[in-house]
């Protein structure tokens, strides 16, 4: 059965949000003052498609879905392990031996929504487009090398170099001009519209600014959906604090706008296969997933300098959740490697990001998705997390087996190669 509202707004933005359960949809259709349709969802799994118009005739609207992922603002603890091992999820350890040494095992405590892609190139170039028409930005033409780069700033720090063409094969939005050479928008390339979008240190030709990039671009979503910048969750983003390694900008955490995922919300979402009240013997939770009362022993992809099996055995923190082990792809159902080779991965980890394959970033929703309907959290791109220069999640090209798996998140690589990508959050009350 569906349940629909319906707001007609007349304004240079149009936002149309869709909360979907697994059985029933609702709808509102609207703008700014629109009440919240996130506060509509209830349940694990809930989706809320965001269609982005810059009028309400706009030919080519563009839609992405976040998922309820936690809808209890309850403490989560997430793995634990016994013993030193190729995966570690706690902040304190011996940096040589690799030892536990006054263990905080990571845990998650709000409610939030995840998308169900990683950002796209349609999207990326539909809110800078939005942003550049609403005087956000300023695009500047730089005519000074061979071919015309346009240079995109937010207030006065360079965030952005575009090309005007579609000839740079690496990176997939562009800007448009009209006969007189003045910038009208920003679109992505015709045939790369549904591939993930690059996140990439904006030096070195058309790439652009990494994590610095990304928090602009979830603050000028927020303004763009929510209408005003009251919910924005990055502050002081000057040229200033933006250019400081690391950036000295404010991170306020009660707002609800998008922003990136913690480490902990991005393992949690990666791993999560549901709670023990969902199954029963007539319903048991998949074979292959872990709950506190196992526990697991598994190993790295290789032996360790002495021959040995790098191994740890493995155990879920919080009664009453089942959770994919560490080993595992997200969305896998065995392990992705045995023997120390790639095992399993075909199905949940696209073919194009295993080592030395192409390394541009593909089209999403092309693999498996994981339990909660999230694709590509395993491949794909790697996924910048809110922690600057610290961490990434679900590995991107050039990455070896292991670096896929949800247990195992790689350190921050600013390497052109590894075409850094990012998925949106957003917490809720």
């Amino acid at each position: 059965m569906k349940k629909i509202l319906s707001f007609i707004f007349s304004a240079m933005l149009i936002v149309a949000l869709t909360a979907c359960g697994d059985d029933s949809k609702s709808s509102s259709d609207g703008g700014p003052g629109v009440t919240d349709p996130f506060a509509n969802a209830n349940n694990v799994k809930d989706a809320v498609d965001v269609t982005l118009k810059l009028s309400a005739d706009d030919p080519n609207p563009v839609t992405f879905t976040m998922i309820y992922v936690k809808n209890i603002a309850d403490e989560v603890k997430l793995y634990g392990v016994a013993s030193a091992g190729s995966y570690k999820n706690y902040d304190t350890q011996d940096p040589e031996s690799g030892d536990i040494k006054d263990a905080k095992p990571w845990s998650v405590d709000r409610k939030f929504f995840m998308a169900r892609t990683e950002v796209t190139n349609e999207l990326y170039a539909k809110v800078l487009d939005w942003a550049f028409k609403n005087n956000k930005i300023t695009v500047t033409a730089d005519t000074s090398g061979s071919e015309t780069i346009y240079e995109c700033k937010y207030g006065d720090y360079l965030f952005v170099k575009l090309p005007g063409t579609d000839t740079n094969p690496r990176f997939c939005i562009k800007t448009t001009v009209d006969g007189s050479g003045n910038v009208t928008g920003i679109v992505p390339f015709s045939d790369e519209k549904e591939n993930a979008a690059v996140f990439l240190p904006r030096e070195g030709g058309f790439y652009v600014g990494g994590y610095r990039n990304a928090i602009i671009f979830c603050n000028l979503l927020t303004e763009m959906v929510d209408g005003n910048d009251h919910n924005v969750v990055y502050g002081d983003l000057t040229n200033a604090n933006l250019s400081a390694a690391p950036p000295a900008i404010t991170i306020d955490n009660s707002k609800t706008g998008f922003r990136l995922p913690s480490k902990e919300e991005w393992l949690y979402a990666a791993a999560y296969c549901g709670k023990e009240e969902d199954y029963s013997a007539g319903n048991p939770a998949p074979d292959y997933c872990v709950n506190s009362t196992m526990t697991i022993h598994i190993n790295s992809q290789k032996p360790d300098e002495t021959g040995n099996d790098k191994m740890c055995n493995m155990q879920t923190l919080t009664e009453g959740y089942y959770w994919t082990p560490m080993n595992y792809v997200s969305g896998g159902t065995a392990p992705a490697f045995l023997n120390y080779q790639p095992n399993n991965m075909d199905a949940t980890v696209a073919p194009w990001c295993v080592y030395g394959a192409d390394m541009s970033n593909n089209e999403v929703e092309q693999k498996q998705p994981n339990f909660l309907g999230i694709y590509d959290m395993s491949g794909n791109a790697g996924e910048l997390l809110s922690e600057f220069n610290k961490r990434m999640g679900g590995a991107g090209h050039f990455a070896l087996a292991k670096l896929f798996t949800v247990g195992y998140l790689t350190g921050y690589n600013s390497s052109p190669e590894n075409q850094n990508g990012i998925r949106l959050v957003k917490t809720v009350d």
